[in-house]
């Protein structure tokens, strides 16, 4: 029988997970700029691709990903001028707005996921935001053209989505494979 995590874990690897969120992509992502972006300088790079590769592969965790959502839909949603030039693509404070609530409302979505005992009450929304990630895919594929922000940032929005995705499909996946009886 499962024990249920005690609130002192739940706190440890909800901060283990945002740690993963956060330090993940700089690692992998910008192996050469470790002075800069992370807690010290890493002269050659394979170590923080290394690095960057087990913190990301770590990040199979619903309620990370919720609080890197909330904290994107916060600011978009409170500062949509300071932070609308940091976004992978042009925004307006009103679309900045919308895009901040629809981030916040992902983050909802992914803290009952991460909720849930069992897959098998949870694979209604694995699969709504499967296929969510997979239009948004398929939407940044068709018009990659108008990606027209900062490069760190449209490569984390990417590597969100596609870690969102993967994360979703798989548990999706394995909340509906039929269960094997034993015999």
């Amino acid at each position: 029988m499962d024990k249920p995590l005690s609130p002192l874990a739940r706190i440890v690897l909800l901060g283990a997970g945002a740690l993963a969120v956060i330090a993940g992509p700089i690692l992998y992502l910008l192996p050469e700029h470790t002075a800069v972006y992370f807690a010290w300088h890493i002269q050659q790079p394979l170590t923080p691709v290394f690095m960057g590769a087990f913190y990301l592969a770590g990040i199979g965790n619903f309620a990370a990903v919720a609080i890197l959502d909330a904290l994107i839909g916060i600011a978009l949603f409170l500062l949509p001028q300071p932070v609308a030039p940091l976004w992978p693509w042009s925004l307006t404070p009103l679309t900045a707005r919308v895009i901040g609530g629809w981030h916040l409302g992902g983050a909802a979505l992914k803290v009952m996921l991460a909720r849930q005992h069992t897959l098998a009450t949870a694979w209604v929304g694995l699969l709504a935001n499967a296929i969510t990630v997979t239009l948004l895919l398929i939407g940044a594929w068709w018009h990659r053209a108008h990606f027209d922000g900062p490069v760190l940032t449209t490569a984390l929005y990417l590597l969100m989505l596609v870690t969102n995705g993967g994360i979703s499909i798989y548990a999706w996946w394995r909340a509906t494979r039929p269960t094997p009886v034993p015999t």
